[in-house]
């Protein structure tokens, strides 16, 4: 009898035991949050500092306790992959957080080739994915109702960028095009010639570059041809932004330089020097005008403390989908109601959650959060806010 009593307690145990896991509550007592960035390869630098931030907040979360959850208390453990910035790669690691990790929510990815194939496989998983950072339009578009983004789309940058130039810059009438060629930049390269040519500037030429590139006088030389009044570059590979930069100035070129966004870290100018960014425009996201505020200027020393640098966007960026992420994980109340969790987020109050967040105070149907922006210009060494964009009421 105590056999076969022992032997039915233990298999009670073993059923619950598949039953506690099975439902993705832990028993470890955690609560996992997947991410997927470019550790590895040109982008990495560029991700990095979303990385630190998306760390940082995982540190001050479980410094406090961790997410309460049905009245425990449970800490937050990170599962971070490295995507390379390639969508195979990408894919795979969502295929693992999802099946073999079970993470309650996504954070990712940098690159918008990623996500845009992962964002098939987060949806059809019912997971919430955010990314921080990646800008192409499509990401979020109908049809995806569990993808979401903290940040601007590339079309978002254009509007105020190109809106700038027409008012303020008018010795420019005519505009090359050097741009990556993947998702992110070939998506730039089509709204900024849409927008350019509606507001009466000529595109004069478009020359692509590759991932891992670094010569590119043969596309400098075809776009000096044509004799532009300026140039925009568009790479997300930081060596490559001071690669064509010094590269379009040892041909000769005098005009005016455009950047995209992720010329906004200091670590330009410790590639190339004050000289060399000096004048550059580029898309400014909300941080640089929102970074001497009290609560920011105390959380970029807290960063500085921590890691050893200074904050900028990409950090900011990184910090702030993660704190949405557990805040609506705490919302939610739940590790394993999908709808749930996805119902959190669609509510969720942006400026009131995110550090630092200027912009509409929810997501758009599309689960597209709409921040502020502005123009930036390298001026002495620091990024000057030189245009906002007006900010609705």
């Amino acid at each position: 009898m105590k056999s076969k009593s022992g032997f039915g307690l233990m298999v009670l145990t073993l059923a619950a035991c598949l039953m506690f896991y099975s439902t993705g509550v832990y028993a470890a007592d955690v609560v996992k949050i997947g991410a997927s960035h470019p550790l590895s390869g040109g982008v990495a630098e560029n991700a990095s500092w979303a990385v630190e931030g998306i760390k940082m907040v995982v540190e001050e979360t479980n410094a406090k306790g961790g997410i309460s959850i049905q009245g425990k208390n449970l800490k937050v453990e990170l599962i971070l992959y490295d995507s390379k910035c390639d969508p195979t790669t990408g894919v795979a690691n969502v295929e693992k957080m999802i099946n073999r990790d079970k993470v309650v929510a996504i954070n990712g990815d940098t690159c918008s080739t990623c996500c845009l194939a992962q964002k098939e496989v987060s949806g059809r998983a019912k997971i919430i994915q955010v990314t921080p950072i990646a800008v192409h339009p499509k990401i979020t578009e109908p049809g995806y109702p569990y993808m979401f983004r903290t940040v601007n789309t590339i079309d978002m940058y254009a509007y105020p960028f190109v809106e700038f130039i027409a008012k303020e810059l008018k010795n420019v009438k005519s505009v090359a095009l050097l741009a990556v060629t993947d998702d992110y930049g070939r998506s730039a390269v089509k709204i900024y010639t849409e927008l350019l040519t509606k507001n009466g500037i000529k595109i004069t030429d478009t020359e692509y570059l590759k991932h891992g590139d670094t010569d590119f006088y043969t596309q400098i030389t075809k776009l000096l041809a044509a004799k532009p009044d300026a140039i925009y570059v568009v790479s997300n590979e930081d060596s490559q932004n001071i690669g064509t930069l010094k590269q379009i100035k040892e041909l000769g070129f005098k005009g005016v330089l455009f950047g995209c966004s992720t010329y906004n870290t200091d670590n330009m100018i410790k590639l190339g020097g004050e000289k060399l960014l000096e004048g550059l425009y580029m898309e400014g996201p909300t941080f640089e005008w929102v970074k001497n505020k009290p609560e920011v200027k105390e959380w970029i020393q807290r960063y500085a403390k921590r890691f050893g640098r200074d904050a900028n966007a990409f950090s900011v960026f990184g910090y702030q989908s993660m704190q949405l992420l557990v805040d609506v994980i705490r919302r939610a109340n739940t590790l394993t109601d999908r709808e749930k969790i996805r119902e959190a987020m669609v509510k969720s109050d942006l400026p009131g959650v995110m550090l630092g967040f200027e912009g509409k105070r929810n997501f758009d149907k599309n689960g597209q959060a709409h921040p502020y922006l502005c123009v930036v210009q390298w001026q002495n060494g620091k990024r000057m806010v030189v245009y906002r964009q007006k900010e609705e009421k």
